[in-house]
């Protein structure tokens, strides 16, 4: 009786086992999926910020050349409105 009692418990727990293995290497499966995706959408992730960053490096390029441009315009007009205010006796006291 002990035997039968013994082989049935064994039967149950090799059960089990094997469940619990099927259930492990479905879980790992998952976990494999789960972290390839990870990966790819950091990377994704990662690709948008560089092109970000170069979107915004070129537009500051072009803001610092029309700054530049601004700049000389203003030094050209100052240049000729103080030519202006001489010729005219404003600049003298």
């Amino acid at each position: 009786m002990a035997l039968r009692n013994a082989r049935g418990f064994l039967k149950d727990l090799t059960t089990k086992n094997n469940n619990v293995n099927e259930e492990r290497s479905a879980l790992d499966k998952e976990f494999k999926k789960a972290e390839k995706e990870k990966i790819s959408m950091y990377s994704k992730f990662e690709q948008a910020i560089e092109q970000l960053r170069s979107r915004a490096d070129f537009k500051n390029e072009r803001l610092e050349d029309k700054l530049s441009v601004f700049e000389n315009e203003l030094e050209k007009k100052e240049l000729t409105f103080r030519e202006l205010a001489q010729r005219c006796g404003l600049g003298q006291e």
